[in-house]
């Protein structure tokens, strides 16, 4: 059963048997919140008490039986069970999303923070990243990258350094326009992009439903491919640092998908190479047309 903080949003998978039947309040080891994590029919809650002979009310025996097994062997609590979970434990409360606490860290420390922690660290930042939250947040800070991405590759295409690939002008982290018309399509860019998206999101999670995966649902396949786009900042540099850029961007998406909807890596490269497969069919007849005029 995975128990999940309503207040921190701190999640952990217990062991149905490791949790008593009269268990239903939890008490969150990172804020120390107690809430009820689920509902006990009043059959089972009878039989409970008739077991433990209780005389006080329904909820005081509950957390009289629930404080008890935390203080004598911790069985069923969102704190750790082995060595294992509290390695888990630490890696989660230490690695949260600087970009989501901005309130904390600021602006420029929580944006750079987290571009820091994805490229370096994305196998750490993944596991410890929950789904709480919102959709704004994520998605500006792919904005801000997209833009960023978008304002050097004309810097440098217009300094004459960085040369554009043929074929891919229409690709939508490469438009380079001149002039007025790239002031304007920096101001369109991100309704473009926030479309596209949410439309790349949607074909993701679908992939990853075929494979019998996507356990986080759409909003973490969302969030995957909102922070798995930090290090297309390489476009800081030019020529390979766009390449670069892509290639580590693309490890980072494969590492969000294995470790926040807890797949395995074969599933995962099923679930990415599907659309690749289906672009080069649907094209393929385009490129014949063409090779033949």
């Amino acid at each position: 059963m995975e128990i999940t903080c309503p207040q921190c949003g701190f999640s952990k998978d217990i062991p149905e048997d490791k949790i008593p039947a009269n268990a239903q309040i939890a008490t969150c080891p990172k804020c120390k919140h107690k809430f009820k994590f689920r509902d006990i029919e009043q059959s089972t809650k009878e039989e409970t008490r008739e077991d433990i002979g209780a005389e006080n009310t329904e909820s005081e025996d509950i957390w009289a039986s629930l404080e008890k097994l935390n203080s004598e062997n911790e069985k069923y609590s969102l704190a750790e069970s082995s060595d294992d979970d509290q390695q888990d434990q630490s890696t989660r409360a230490t690695h949260s999303i600087p970009w989501e606490e901005l309130e904390q860290k600021g602006f420029f420390a929580g944006f750079f923070d987290t571009i820091k922690m994805v490229c370096l660290s994305p196998k750490e930042f993944f596991k410890s990243m929950t789904t709480r939250g919102g959709y704004t947040r994520p998605l500006i800070f792919y904005l801000l990258i997209s833009e960023f991405y978008t304002a050097f590759r004309m810097i440098w295409s217009l300094a004459g350094v960085g040369v554009m690939e043929h074929g891919q002008q229409m690709d939508i982290l490469n438009l380079g326009l001149h002039g007025m018309a790239s002031l304007l399509w920096l101001l369109f860019y991100p309704i473009l992009l926030t479309i596209l998206l949410f439309i790349a999101t949607g074909i993701n999670h679908l992939c990853l439903m075929l494979v019998k995966d996507g356990s986080r649902g759409f909003k973490g396949t969302f969030k995957v491919l909102c922070y798995s786009s930090a290090p297309m900042i390489m476009s800081l540099f030019p020529i390979l640092g766009p390449i670069i850029g892509i290639l580590w961007s693309s490890v980072c998406n494969f590492l969000g998908y294995k470790y926040v909807h807890k797949t395995s890596g074969i599933k995962v490269a099923i679930a990415m190479l599907i659309p690749v497969l289906i672009i080069s069919l649907l094209s393929m007849p385009v490129a014949l047309r063409m090779k033949g005029m």
